[in-house]
């Protein structure tokens, strides 16, 4: 069998750093993130300035299982902030107790905080370090691309140099038909891990519409905002790549491989690690859709709907992050369906702060007036202690607003919250709650 796969590169997975005598987590956990320094990402970091971490890294639990917060006036200011809509929220200490509340237990639609939960669920099955595979493989009268549910597949210029290249794939492609002396193929392509183009109902509203383009498991530069088909755009691409190189497609169609056609090229994703926190510090709905697929897959089952959702149901209850009204209906947030608690929002983020294999939903929760999502907010005076000690998943459709994450205390705690607020009437107002509520978490 002839393959040309480039070497696997293995991603250290870095652990987050806890002080001994007081539980503050530091900056070179959640600052400036540790596997972030790999990538080329258009971001400033933040360094945060606190005393030497003690070694080892590892997991909340088995550094500082006990590191409790006393509540105080916390819970008084959060009621006291004036804000707008049907409000929840929940908020805990390290050791798990909740030491604030609105409405708790109440399930409303999250947004984009949804993400937290989908990368919490990918990462359980597959690992940080796991990576997929696009193939192209040998037919009897042409070839066939294997979609394999890379959602940063590119043409063009990468974010992140591991990131997989088409245009390398083309590479090893051009080269192995050329020396079988075949420059005149069909182009086939197989996208049979998910159902290819399979849209959500749950997007039909005028929020989500325009923000994402059906399924599929075969993306090039997948477009956002279209309801084109994906997978049959992506080939063309794919097409026009060999034609460069010297290769005449005359037919493009879908086609199913088998598992004994033999492989001529295939590239690898970025590791499941980076891939998740790329999509949390940007909010990629594309690439939390793709991994809400892949948890499908992991059961044993094709990527649609149907068995996504069933499988992190599944998932969900067996860790305890299943409550009462719960409802998960796609992955990236888009769908007004999904509607979960604020304290399983937040016990998500502290399941994931547990967990090493778990922590890059963390990593990649964006800093408080720094960096992505939340680069342009906390200015105002009254929030601006959130800023640079806040890290969180931001989360927007037409009537829903929500802050996921965790928050540095000047007490010299971790406090970990989820705020929800639905049937928002007044976007810049509510805005400013949830930040302000953020920053009061730092003050406290």
């Amino acid at each position: 069998m002839r393959s040309k796969i480039a070497n696997r590169v293995t991603v250290a997975l870095f652990g987050f750093v806890i002080l001994a005598t007081s539980g503050v987590l530091t900056a070179s956990g959640f600052g400036l993130f540790s596997s972030r320094t790999h990538s080329d990402w258009d971001i400033q970091p933040y360094v945060q300035v606190l005393p030497d971490p003690v070694p080892p890294a590892g997991g909340i639990d088995s550094l500082d299982p006990h590191d409790t917060f006393t509540p105080g006036s916390l819970p008084g200011r959060l009621d006291n902030l004036q804000g707008t809509g049907n409000i929840g929220y929940a908020v805990y200490d390290l050791a798990g107790n909740q030491v604030a509340g609105r409405q708790p237990d109440q399930a409303k639609i999250p947004a984009s905080s949804m993400k937290t939960i989908t990368s919490l669920g990918a990462l359980a099955a597959y690992g940080p370090d796991h990576r997929f595979t696009t193939r192209v493989v040998s037919s009897p009268k042409g070839i066939i691309i294997v979609g394999g549910g890379d959602p940063f597949l590119t043409a063009g210029k990468k974010f992140h140099p591991w990131q997989a290249s088409a245009t390398d794939l083309a590479d090893q492609v051009a080269e192995a038909l050329k020396k079988d002396k075949r420059t005149s193929i069909t182009l086939g392509y197989d996208t049979t891990l998910f159902a290819d183009n399979e849209w959500n109902p749950g997007w039909n509203g005028s929020a989500s519409g325009g923000d994402i383009a059906g399924i599929s498991a075969l993306s090039i530069d997948p477009p956002m905002g279209s309801l084109s088909d994906v997978a049959k755009t992506s080939a063309t691409k794919f097409s026009k790549l060999l034609t460069e190189r010297g290769i005449t497609v005359t037919s493009t169609k879908p086609e199913t491989a088998k598992d004994d056609m033999e492989v001529l090229g295939e590239v690898e994703s970025l590791p499941l690690g980076l891939i998740v926190q790329r999509t949390m510090q940007v909010s990629h709905n594309w690439a939390a859709e793709v991994m809400f697929y892949h948890v499908a897959v992991a059961s044993g089952k094709q990527g649609t709907y149907a068995n996504a959702q069933k499988a992190m149901e599944t998932y969900l209850k067996s860790v305890d992050l299943w409550g009462e009204g719960m409802a998960v209906v796609d992955g990236s947030g888009l769908s007004t369906g999904n509607l979960i608690p604020p304290e399983i929002l937040a016990k998500t983020v502290r399941t994931a702060m547990q967990d090493p294999r778990l922590v890059d939903v963390i990593r990649g929760m964006p800093v408080a007036g720094v960096e992505g999502t939340l680069s342009n907010r906390f200015g105002d005076g009254n929030a601006s202690d959130a800023r640079g000690v806040v890290h969180a998943k931001t989360g927007m459709l037409d009537d829903v607003r929500s802050l996921t994450g965790i928050a540095h205390t000047k007490s010299g705690h971790v406090l970990i919250f989820s705020f929800i607020v639905n049937d928002v009437t007044n976007d810049y107002n509510t805005i400013k709650w949830l930040d302000q509520a953020a920053a009061i978490l730092a003050s406290s």
